[in-house]
């Protein structure tokens, strides 16, 4: 099997996590498994198609039933894109959504749908993008 050239080699049609490549690594023939090489397409894809941004204040204070828009800058961002907002203290009484809104801008709405007013003190808003 030594000799034999990959050009008569039977094609493969399928693709299992145990499978094993052979590959050439600085000058070293080594072998590495299907699943690692479906974590690193994995990683890259996910590293060039994923953004962020944040926005810190002291605090922001939305009234009973009423919602507060938080601007925030993510480089790369255009309309068509999916956004996530999230906030690095408590929300479990506010709604959060998240839509880009313009160039590089992801607009994230904190919703009260309670009676009271809610501040969340030293938040910092924060924005994830997929790029489509």
């Amino acid at each position: 099997m030594a000799d034999t050239k990959i050009s008569v080699l039977p094609a493969a049609t399928t693709l299992g996590n145990t499978d094993i490549f052979v590959l050439n690594q600085s000058s070293t023939t080594k072998t590495i498994a299907a699943s690692i090489v479906s974590q690193k397409i994995q990683a890259d894809y996910t590293a060039a198609t994923t953004l962020t941004g944040s926005v810190a204040t002291a605090s922001y204070t939305v009234a009973a039933n009423a919602q507060t828009p938080v601007t925030v800058t993510v480089t790369g961002a255009a309309l068509g894109d999916f956004a996530l907002g999230s906030s690095s203290v408590s929300t479990t009484t506010l709604q959060v959504t998240a839509s880009v809104t313009g160039a590089d801008t992801v607009t994230v709405i904190l919703k009260n749908t309670t009676a009271s007013a809610i501040t969340l003190t030293s938040a910092v808003i924060k924005a994830k993008v997929w790029k489509q």
